[in-house]
């Protein structure tokens, strides 16, 4: 984000107006945000920053605002696994931490281990 901190936006507001509110680099990695997702009290915005080595892009899935079939591209992480994701994030608001991932039904500590360096909030 262009201007670190904390903002506090009017409750129901999107990620996108949180965007507004702060600005963003040029630098921001903005293919996993869904401008449009609504927040709750307390969440977490985290925009991060592209990254090459050498001649790769480092790209991870925001299991925040990644839909259905962007998470079922993760090893072990099929269509009903992914609505379970999609549900946490609705009923629970954002994920605060990638640990977190595993109080989804169905994902526990060896499938979080596959999966873990492919993810980001």
């Amino acid at each position: 984000m262009a201007k670190e901190g904390t903002y506090e936006l009017p409750i129901y507001s999107s990620i996108q107006e949180v965007l507004d509110a702060a600005g963003v680099k040029d630098t921001a990695d903005l293919s996993g945000i869904n401008p449009l997702l609504h927040l709750n009290d307390k969440d977490t915005v985290f925009i991060p920053s592209i990254h090459t080595d050498s001649n790769k892009s480092e790209i991870k899935i925001s299991i925040n605002a990644a839909d259905a079939d962007t998470l079922c591209t993760l090893p072990g992480i099929g269509p009903q696994t992914a609505d379970k994701i999609i549900q946490y994030r609705i009923q629970n608001g954002l994920f605060q931490s990638l640990e977190e991932l595993m109080d989804v039904s169905g994902i526990g500590p060896a499938k979080f281990e596959k999966i873990k360096e492919l993810i980001r909030l």
